[in-house]
């Protein structure tokens, strides 16, 4: 295979502006020593999609196939670059920019996503676009259940778009050391009636750096829904989020999200979080974990506005703050 502008393959490639649609196959990855993006995220996997072409996907499965990378040992790629075993992802609309390229390269993708398995990927199982900014890569992601593998040196999440997408009706879970299930970053996307499951970062298997804890600010948690810098016409409406660290993540600069009519819970640490963003949650379902919500304040003021949600079970109180001054973090209440 051709490997790409990172030294690495996929085992499926789409590229030359092509429209291909694919169905009733299966896709065995095997660990590989990969080489890592600008932000130490490796590349590469099951099936990528570039060259602005467009990929129809659905009726197919992915799997991570043997033991788990030894993620301690070193590793040399084909190139003779230092790398890191890694399974990958296992389908990857839109690549990554080599670093410094910029969009020159022929790096973005489009297509659908669905009734696809995924399982055992140690970076991102299903993704839209590449790591270092919005793309212009666009997606839809639906119906499809994503069993996210372990990682600890980077980011193992289910479904990441870094272009414009919409992601409905899948199933996500995670085991030990699987980070996070559904992250929007710099996109816009309309995240509805997904149901995520299992991220915890204490039943990890190996050391977090930062710790695991309740420190909104300066400790680690595994994350259900994670929505960072994005776009105009992000939509956060009616999944479920069960058995988690936090339930829902914003973290600003703004625009924000439109976030209503979830249910979380059973959070290890608390249901919603909120860092440098001013965010309003509505006629959400919150039962469960230590806080309703957490707020934090590290680069600018931050809000969490709580209108008509339905709060239970919360052992520790409604709300945490925290804030690195002179910037303030305060949870606004809005009763029904």
């Amino acid at each position: 295979m051709t490997p790409d502008y990172l030294g690495n393959v996929f085992v499926v490639e789409i590229g030359n502006d092509s429209t291909v649609s694919i169905s009733k196959l299966s896709v065995q990855v095997t660990e590989q020593c990969m080489l890592s993006n600008s932000i130490g995220v490796a590349t590469g996997g099951g099936i990528g999609v570039g060259g602005d072409s467009t990929l129809h996907v659905w009726d197919v499965a992915a799997y991570a196939h043997g033991p788990h990378p030894n993620l301690n040992a070193e590793c040399t790629t084909g190139t003779g670059s230092p790398g890191m075993y890694s399974f990958g992802r296992a389908i990857s609309i839109g690549l990554d920019d080599p670093p410094g390229a910029g969009t020159s390269q022929q790096v973005e993708g489009h297509g659908t996503i669905f009734h696809v398995l995924a399982q055992g990927f140690d970076i991102f199982s299903l993704s839209v676009g590449g790591v270092r900014g919005l793309s212009d890569s666009t997606a839809t992601i639906t119906q499809n259940v994503v069993r996210v593998g372990p990682c600890p040196y980077t980011a193992a999440y289910g479904i990441v778009v870094y272009g414009n997408s919409t992601i409905s009706q899948n199933l996500v879970t995670g085991e030990a050391g699987s980070d996070g299930g559904i992250a929007d970053v710099y996109a816009s996307a309309v995240i509805t009636h997904n149901t995520v499951l299992n991220f915890t970062c204490l039943t990890a298997p190996f050391p977090i750096t930062p710790a695991c804890g309740v420190d909104p600010i300066f400790d680690d948690q595994d994350l259900g829904i994670f929505l960072a810098s994005i776009a105009t016409g992000t939509v956060v409406q009616f999944n479920t989020v069960r058995d988690v660290d936090a339930g829902i993540l914003v973290e600003g600069p703004e625009p924000a999200a439109v976030i209503s009519h979830n249910w979380i819970f059973n959070s290890t640490f608390y249901s919603l979080d909120v860092i440098d963003a001013i965010q309003t949650f509505g006629h959400d379902t919150l039962s469960g974990g230590l806080f309703a919500i957490a707020v934090g304040a590290e680069a600018t003021n931050a809000t969490g506005v709580l209108f008509h949600d339905t709060i239970s079970g919360d052992s520790d109180g409604i709300a945490l703050t925290e804030a690195i001054s002179p910037w303030v973090a305060k949870v606004v209440i809005v009763p029904k």
